[in-house]
């Protein structure tokens, strides 16, 4: 079941945060043009166990160049090296922000916004 509040969505975020934090400051300097970055999958929606991997989806802005999210999302790409995270092993791709494919229904409705670009500073941790 997803994490549906915002209370929720805080809690799961606050108890994760350093972890989150580390995410961040790696995607953002693979992806300067974050709008903002995405947890979702089993840990988030599930018994939020450890050893499954995390899953992110990074948003770059409507306007960005569909040639720019092709590159991102290659295998040969810096994001697919970034694969661990404090011994916890990652998945980050990259969408637009208006992309409407049933991959980014999911993200949005049953992801936690771990950071977002102009909130707070720019990040929610």
């Amino acid at each position: 079941m997803p994490i549906s509040s915002a209370l929720e969505q805080q809690r799961f975020i606050e108890a994760r945060q350093p972890f989150f934090a580390k995410v961040t400051e790696q995607v953002l300097k693979l992806v300067p043009k974050a709008v903002s970055i995405h947890c979702f999958g089993l840990n988030v929606v599930g018994p939020r166990i450890s050893p499954s991997d995390w899953d992110f989806m990074v948003m770059l802005p409507e306007s960005a160049p569909l040639s720019d999210i092709e590159n991102l999302n290659r295998l040969t790409s810096p994001l697919a090296e970034f694969r661990k995270v404090g011994g916890q092993y990652l998945e980050v791709q990259v969408l637009r922000e208006d992309d409407q494919t049933p991959c980014a229904a999911l993200v949005r409705n049953e992801g936690v916004v771990i950071w977002a670009k102009g909130r707070e500073g720019e990040t929610l941790q």
